[in-house]
This record gives structure tokens, C-alpha cells and sequence, in this order.
């Protein structure tokens, strides 16, 4: 087992660095170094949740197919089944996703059916991103309130269930634009645990009501924590959310562009390319209508009786 642990943990630290590579060589040299089928297990386990989490979909259904799995005690086999879920919501298939977690809903274990009613709202969710349809959102919403139905509020076992389905909950309101209720399931969930996410999301609910001082209060303690947990992405999120509020509510454009330049950063620290484009649009936006309200202006001062410039910059 020696062996197999080192290269286990050069996985991990591989996993946290978000190095693919890396990740399946050393999973790989502890998955031939394994000596048992206890071993064998372990690494399986830790190969698919390794390769869901950096995003490896396809290999991690070519994982879940290994003949292996059918050695699993029961509750290891849930488990992977619920994972094979995720899996097949990532590769688009949300029918083949969803007759699984409903399989599992059904399960004796009160958490199995619990985690599995909190995967089929999160799956519908997804769904809804899609497909705007309302319907979908029914679904995600009756399977967040049955997911409160099963978790008591004492039950330390499973919080992140209960913090899950309120902040589902309270995604589903703002997308049905019921913002007060948004903001209510936003508030329970953050009565449980405080998180950077949520923070960002009561802080941005807050700005569209108008509470703008509010929003800067929960915009200020999402950064803090965000920056103790090294979480980069929710960093680019929060000033992002920042830049817009300014660009779109409090029309500030130059406070816009200070909050997009930042945002931009953030994203560049966090890995996310795609983040960053999207931030360097805005702060190019931003330059452009500041430009445009600043030679504007100009020509308006210099024209008091012409308040109808006509175009001279051709």
C-alpha cells in the first residue's frame, strides 16, 4: 500500500494544481502499484471524482465502465453512480442523468435519496439554463423543497444539502424575477454557513432593489472571504457583479471600468481565459462610452446653441 499511497498523493496535490497530466499519470502508476482489491477500489474511487473535478467527463465514464465497479460494497456503488450522474449531465445526456438520480431517489438510505433529489434539481436547473422553459424550473423547485422535506435543520450530517437547496431555491426566484423570495432563501442558507457565492448573490439582489449600501456591505465580506479562501473565481465574479451594478444601476462607467480592470485580474489569476475575454470587452466598452460622453461634452461646450452636433469626426 506504500506505493500506492505516495502516488494517491501526488494525485492530489496534482488534483489541487489542477495539472490533468499529472493527475491521470500518478492515478495510473498507483492503479498498476495496487496490491489488493481493497486498493484497487480506493484508487477507482479516487480516479473518477479526480477526473470529474478537473473536468475530464469523457475519461471518467471510460473510468465508470471498468469491471471493477461491480466489486463496490453498496455504498460505494451509490456513490458512483450518483457521480456517473454528473457525469452524464456534463456529456449532455440529462434523460440517461436523470433516470439514474430518480433510481437513487428511491433508495432506502435517507442521504442517498437526499443526495439524489438534490442532483435531480441541480440537473434540472441545468436544463433550464438551456431551455428556458418554466416547466423546468417547477421541476428543479419541487425537488429543492423535497430535498428540505427529508433534511431536518438539526441534521448536522447533511448541511450542504439543505445550503444547497436554499441557494437553488433562491436562483430559482430571481429567475422567476421574484426577488423578495430570492432574497429570503439567500438569507437562510447564509444563517447556515457564510459563503463567498451566495454573499455575491445576496449583494447583486440587494443592488436591483435599490439597497445599494446593502449590497456593498455583502459585496465587502463575499471579497474578504473569498481572499482567505484563495478563491480566485469568486473574486473575478464579485467584482464583475461590482462593474455591473455600476455600469447598469448607479450608471458609473468609470467606477465600471475600475471594477472590470479588477475583475480581469482575477480571472487571469484564476486560469479562466474565457473570464478574462469577457472582462476585457467590458473595460473596452467602458473606454468607448467614456470617450464618447467626454467629446460630447466638448463639442456641446463649445457649441451652447447648437445642441444637435452633426457628425464632424468622419
Amino acid at each position: 500500500m506504500e506505493k500506492t499511497y505516495e502516488y494517491l498523493k501526488k494525485a492530489e496535490i496534482a488534483l489541487k494544481e489542477k495539472d490533468v497530466a499529472r493527475f491521470i499519470k500518478n492515478i495510473t502508476m498507483a492503479k498498476y502499484s495496487a496490491s489488493n482489491s481493497e486498493e484497487d477500489k480506493t484508487v477507482f474511487v479516487e480516479q473518477v471524482c479526480g477526473l470529474i473535478s478537473l473536468g475530464e467527463y469523457s475519461l471518467a465514464m471510460e473510468t465508470l465502465e471498468d469491471p471493477i465497479i461491480l466489486g463496490l460494497s453498496q455504498t460505494e456503488h451509490n456513490h458512483l453512480l450518483y457521480q456517473k450522474a454528473l457525469v452524464l449531465v456534463n456529456l449532455g445526456d440529462y434523460n440517461k442523468a436523470i433516470e439514474l438520480l430518480e433510481a437513487l431517489a428511491k433508495d432506502e438510505s435517507l442521504e442517498v435519496s437526499t443526495r439524489a433529489n438534490s442532483g435531480l434539481a441541480w440537473v434540472y436547473m441545468q436544463m433550464f439554463h438551456l431551455n428556458k422553459n418554466a416547466y423546468l424550473l417547477m421541476k428543479a423547485e419541487s425537488y429543492c423543497h423535497k430535498v428540505l422535506s427529508l433534511v431536518a435543520e438539526s441534521d448536522q450530517t447533511m448541511t450542504r444539502l439543505r445550503i444547497r437547496a436554499l441557494v437553488t431555491l433562491g436562483a430559482i426566484y430571481k429567475s422567476q424575477n421574484d426577488l423578495y423570495q430570492s432574497l429570503n432563501a439567500y438569507k437562510s442558507a447564509l444563517q447556515i454557513s457564510r459563503d463567498e457565492k451566495t454573499l455575491n448573490q445576496m449583494a447583486t439582489l440587494y443592488a436591483q432593489l435599490g439597497y445599494h449600501a446593502k449590497a456593498h456591505k455583502y459585496f465587502e465580506e463575499a471579497e474578504k472571504l473569498a481572499t482567505q479562501n484563495n478563491n480566485y473565481t469568486e473574486l473575478y465574479t464579485n467584482h464583475l457583479l461590482r462593474g455591473q451594478i455600476a455600469e447598469y444601476h448607479t450608471i458609473d462607467y468609470h467606477q465600471a471600468k475600475d471594477q472590470y480592470l479588477v475583475a480581469f485580474d482575477f480571472a487571469v489569476v484564476a486560469g479562466d481565459m474565457f473570464a478574462a475575454y469577457n472582462s476585457l470587452l467590458k473595460i473596452l466598452k467602458m473606454d468607448y462610452i467614456v470617450t464618447a460622453e467626454s467629446i460630447d461634452f466638448l463639442l456641446r461646450r463649445n457649441n451652447p446653441y447648437k445642441p444637435d452636433i452633426p457628425e464632424v469626426l468622419d
